[in-house]
């Protein structure tokens, strides 16, 4: 491999992001049943700081995927769940 393709492969790792999906940092689940995990999320606030660990450790995921039916409660302000994600990192 020469330097300058290394060079780039090591440019295109620093640019590359993956977006967590919510859902992969609480308890899941299939028609079939619910796995539960010890210490999952149990709500968005749960999420986003689980995130900002994954992020904090990895370099690599600045971005959650939330799901507006499971994540958001009745009346949550979109600006202060912003707010949140923000001091985590994402």
């Amino acid at each position: 491999m020469t330097p300058e393709i290394r060079l780039c492969i090591h440019e295109a790792l620093d640019r590359f992001e993956i977006e967590l999906p919510s859902w992969g940092l609480a308890d899941t689940g299939t028609r079939f049943g619910k796995f539960l995990q010890d210490g999952a999320a149990i709500d968005l606030a749960d999420k986003l700081a689980d995130a900002g660990e994954v992020h904090k450790f990895s370099g690599c995921c600045p971005k959650v995927a939330v799901h507006v039916l499971w994540d958001f409660e009745e009346g949550d302000d979109p600006a202060e769940v912003a707010r949140l994600a923000a001091r985590h990192g994402e």
